[in-house]
């Protein structure tokens, strides 16, 4: 049985890891092109496969329900956010992928991060609006087809 736990952690990191490759590639394509650069080098691929095994383990950590058992997803957003920025800021330092002195490209990045946080933030929000106003009809109805005996 434990086995079969580890197999489906090892998934469900695998999994989320290839969605922020490809969400890390696509941010640094964008940014890139903002910035006029046209090109990147091969290096950016073991980088970013690096930091995106980081940041599914960090992911997990906050979302599986291992270890915040009763925090809201927002709550653990923000719990995440600060170690996810922090390991972002010193992998764009350690593997160079931006001049610390360009400032214009540092403010992209970093506003595409923050924009990212708040955009999920934004889709929590809306899909327990949504998720909620269901659970309200589906409620009442239950209420009206079963009336108290009181």
């Amino acid at each position: 049985m434990k086995l079969k736990r580890f197999a489906e952690i090892v998934m469900q990191i695998k999994t989320i890891a290839c969605f922020l490759f490809t969400a890390m590639s696509l941010i640094f394509v964008l940014t890139g092109l903002l910035l006029g650069r046209t090109t990147f080098s091969i290096w950016f691929i073991p980088q970013a496969a690096l930091l995106s095994f980081l940041f599914a383990v960090l992911y997990f950590i906050c979302f599986s329900n291992l270890i915040f058992k009763k925090l809201s997803y927002i709550r653990r957003l923000w719990v995440m956010a600060g170690p996810f920025f922090l390991l972002q800021t010193l992998c764009v330092w350690l593997f160079h992928w931006f001049d610390f002195s360009d400032v214009q490209a540092l403010g992209i990045y970093f506003g595409i991060f923050l924009l990212g946080i708040l955009g999920c933030l934004l889709a929590f929000y809306i899909y327990y609006r949504v998720a909620g106003l269901r659970y309200d009809g589906l409620l009442a109805a239950y209420r009206a087809s079963h009336p108290s005996k009181s």
